[in-house]
């Protein structure tokens, strides 16, 4: 599975920029503008989709139909299996794009990264549309709400869906608001090197939502390899290890002396039951994702009237 690169760690800036409104309305500003200037009819508009969560945002608004092609690792919903594959995780193929342009003028390539950065210029070069954005934060992820619901004619599933995240979103911030504490969790990515998450990844917004904290907030960036040391120096409440397409990944961690003395494993707080791609993928089911994960660190937010 690839998401977020790969897990490759992002550059973060350190100058003062812009507030947070100011960011918000640019770039709502920016999916506005752009959902104006592609210029497909709405009936003419067929997509291929280089990441899971905009393939599956793709299906989640009715667009199902409209989408002629993925990536290798675009996977959910079971329909999209079989159409054919146009390239790896934003990796596209050129010269197969250009090939289904004549073939479908509404073509429209969506992906949430593009490598080589070189990319971008040849698919303008053969002008074959496309939509290059990030989709890492629970603000990206309604940004792209809402350029596909206007390219697509598909503004009123478009705000149900804001409505759907919005509902599960209050819930969730509700129930951290009540906690009467908050516990210390690590997040482990890979094991084989070990890699956790740190400040300004997706898993640390997950972490700060649901009302814990990250134990690698202090970390230098926000995706980092780390040892098995390290885990145990720093020696979280709870450890989130999580199921990869239905494998068990804390296998070598597991195999590591310090394994036993983890106060995490010491007190059975280890987060495993989870399918990655409802925590790491910024799509329609990581909402649900975030709620089950609150769920298994503070099982007892949803007793006594404050859960579902």
């Amino acid at each position: 599975m690839q998401s977020e690169a790969d897990l490759s760690a992002r550059r973060r800036f350190s100058f003062r920029g812009p507030t947070p409104l100011v960011k918000r309305f640019c770039a709502f500003l920016l999916v506005f503008l752009s959902g104006l200037l592609f210029a497909a009819e709405p009936g003419e508009l067929r997509i291929v989709s280089l990441s899971p969560g905009l393939t599956e945002l793709v299906w989640a608004l009715g667009l199902g139909d409209r989408m002629i092609a993925r990536s290798s690792v675009c996977d959910w919903p079971e329909e999209v299996r079989r159409l054919p594959v146009a390239g790896d995780y934003a990796k596209a193929n050129p010269e197969w794009l250009a090939a289904r342009k004549r073939q479908y003028p509404g073509l429209l390539l969506v992906t949430d990264e593009l490598y080589p950065p070189e990319t971008e210029k040849v698919l303008t070069a053969l002008q074959i549309p496309f939509r290059n954005m990030p989709c890492r934060t629970i603000a990206d992820y309604k940004n792209w709400v809402w350029y596909l619901g206007n390219i697509s004619d598909r503004t009123e599933p478009a705000k149900r869906e804001l409505e759907r995240v919005g509902t599960i979103l209050n819930g969730i911030r509700t129930r951290a608001g009540k906690l009467p504490e908050r516990k210390r969790v690590l997040w482990i990515l890979a094991t084989e090197p070990l890699v956790a998450a740190g400040p300004g990844s997706l898993p640390d917004t997950i972490l700060r939502e649901t009302g814990a904290v990250n134990a690698a907030a202090d970390a230098k960036a926000p995706y980092f390899r780390t040892s098995a040391e390290w885990i145990l120096k720093t020696d979280p409440d709870v450890l989130i290890l999580l199921n990869r397409h239905g494998s068990d990944s804390a296998g070598p961690l597991e195999g590591h002396p310090v394994w036993g003395l983890l106060r995490a494993n010491r007190t059975g707080q280890v987060v495993r039951d989870i399918p990655e791609d409802e925590l790491f993928r910024p799509g329609p089911r990581l909402f649900e994702g975030m709620e089950k994960l609150q769920k298994a660190l503070y099982p007892e937010a949803f007793t006594g009237g404050q859960g579902k």
